[in-house]
């Protein structure tokens, strides 16, 4: 379903006293997105999740994040493992015995941490957790300043219920309950589920054991499994199928991606245990017929939007934990299902096993996480406290350039013979990926908070059969975005996004225009002017997400309207 956006001029949704108006003769088509300029600097009013930095001992306790300073300088913070031969956990580590390349460039290591057994380690002392504990017995540290020295780890749960079936998620869920008595008292715990139309937080951060329990009885109870039942209806047609699976994982990939950006701004290490029912790599391997019908076809490549989760999740500043629900169902056995099974059937099972699990492995891979498969995936908690317990934090400068480009990571240690696990890249995030992560969230997510943009709507008019178009008016208000210099004057450059879902769930491309306005005299002084438009749209229940975004600093104004032209 794609909206036609087009301009209305002269009406306005609401008449009244008189307003300034953009003067833009522009048809608003539906268009791919595009790439900003780069951004002069970050807004003032940035989320505050800026870390102050712990560099050898001079800690001040400040729990650290993910991007730094609200200028154009940003700190990338690296969470590095390092094992060696046997993969046991090497500690003792120095910043000279890391060397930290940058899209191939040795880049100086900033900040750098050791954190053991889950409190951050001097480096004078002794190897090992016992020496650590010895160090702070022997200092006469107290309890509080214990608390002050151990880092903070946020554990997000997101639960893919669109694929995955209700059994085996609440078994992952029942092992998952029984190990959260192994977090930290300064750890946080939240959660996040995705029913393949709407993101639902069934807690926000706590460290209530109590709260948690709640939210994973309140996990128990959803349904699941949505995703199978819109297949069913068109396995007729392999390549109708195929398509059908791909906007489904795609449309999942942008959930977890607005569930991970939702809980983005908040201090500490930020770990995502991802529950996922099944998310095939290559769309052909998915079912039995897909792969002979359609075959690896360019048409259904689910790995570029697979990239894009994996960066948005980096950029969030998360290191994924992939939960494969489903566990290993293949096997030579007989199956009550299919009876016995030729090997041809058993091969082409296992075939589709590893094709989700590749995607799982991917996400984990690119983010420098494990993913937790098979067997793991019944102690996923445990193993994610284990792993994110013992680590080095290394922290580098960037100058931000806002032009939406990954830039590849590369973390070496100079003693032979070891292994390193770290995320691989970063990315530049842009004012327009800004803006598109705020729609789609704000799609996605019922919220009360109150709206950043006003948008007034007007009364929908015929267009065609079966159609209306729906004029609305976009206030652009000039105390809160950048009045910068053009040609003729006084001049702002914004995107205008419009996302739109129907009664049934499915949703648009979103559309995106720049809108480059030269200003008339006084409009300034003013304070404001009004964008007229309207959206083509079926007669029926929409929700409608706005979004303006500023291209010189990122900041994103949204508004969201319920309609019903019939």
């Amino acid at each position: 379903m794609q909206p036609a956006l087009v301009s209305t001029l002269p009406r306005r949704p609401r008449r009244g006293a008189a307003r300034a108006a953009a003067s833009l003769l522009t048809v608003l088509l539906a268009v791919l997105l595009a790439v900003a300029p780069a951004a002069a600097q970050e807004p003032a009013d940035a989320p505050a999740d800026a870390p102050v930095h712990a560099t050898d001992g001079a800690r001040d306790g400040t729990p650290r994040g993910t991007f730094g300073e609200t200028v154009d300088v940003r700190v990338i913070d690296v969470e590095v493992v390092v094992t060696d031969d046997e993969g046991r956990r090497v500690t003792g580590l120095g910043r000279d015995d890391f060397r930290l390349l940058v899209n191939g460039r040795e880049t100086p290591v900033a900040f750098f941490d050791e954190v053991w057994e889950g409190r951050y380690r001097e480096p004078a002392v002794a190897q090992g957790a016992a020496g650590a504990q010895a160090a702070a017995a022997a200092s006469g540290e107290t309890g509080e300043t214990a608390a002050v020295r151990a880092p903070q780890t946020r554990y997000l749960l997101i639960l893919d219920d669109y694929f995955t079936r209700p059994a085996q998620r609440n078994q992952v869920l029942r092992k998952l309950r029984e190990e959260l008595h192994l977090l930290a008292p300064q750890d946080r715990f939240a959660a996040i589920a995705y029913d393949g139309r709407r993101l639902t937080v069934l807690c926000d951060w706590t460290d209530s054991l109590a709260e948690m329990d709640v939210a994973l009885d309140a996990a128990m109870e959803r349904g699941g499994w949505a995703a199978y039942r819109e297949q069913v209806s068109a396995r007729d047609n392999p390549e109708r199928l195929a398509r059908v699976i791909v906007d489904q994982v795609e449309r999942t990939y942008s959930a977890v991606a607005a569930a991970l950006r939702t809980f983005a701004d908040a201090p500490g290490r930020r770990v995502a245990l991802l529950v996922a029912g099944g998310w095939p790599y290559d769309p052909a391997y998915a079912d039995a017929e897909l792969d002979l019908a359609v075959g690896r076809s360019r048409l259904f490549d689910t790995r570029r939007p697979l990239q894009r989760l994996a960066d948005l999740a980096n950029a969030a500043g998360y290191t994924l934990y992939p939960i494969d629900a489903p566990g290993a169902e293949g096997g030579a056995g007989p199956s009550a299902e299919f009876g016995d099974r030729d090997l041809g059937e058993r091969f082409g099972e296992a075939l589709r096993e590893n094709n989700r699990e590749v995607t799982l492995q991917l996400l984990a891979d690119e983010t420098g996480g494990e993913a937790q498969l098979d067997g793991r995936r019944l102690s996923a908690l445990a193993r994610a406290v284990e792993d994110t317990r013992s680590y080095y934090w290394l922290g580098f400068e960037y100058r931000r350039q806002g032009d939406g480009e990954r830039r590849q990571i590369r973390v070496e240690v100079t003693r032979p013979g070891l292994k390193v696990r770290a995320r691989g890249s970063f990315l530049d995030v842009s004012p327009i990926i800004e803006g598109a992560l705020t729609a789609e969230r704000a799609l996605l997510l019922d919220s009360d908070d109150e709206p950043t943009l006003q948008v007034e709507l007007g009364e929908p008019q015929r267009a065609g059969r079966g159609k209306v178009q729906q004029p609305f008016a976009v206030r652009i208000p000039f105390d809160q975005v950048t009045v910068g210099r053009g040609p003729r004057g006084p001049r702002v450059n914004l995107e205008l996004r419009v996302a739109v879902e129907d009664g049934k769930g499915g949703r648009s491309d979103l559309t995106t225009l720049p809108l480059h306005l030269d200003l008339a005299p006084g409009m300034v002084e003013r304070g404001f002017a009004y964008y007229d438009a309207a959206v083509k749209i079926r007669r029926q229940r929409h929700v409608l997400v706005f979004t303006l975004t500023d291209q010189a600093t990122g900041l994103t104004l949204v508004a969201r309207h319920e309609v019903d032209p019939r």
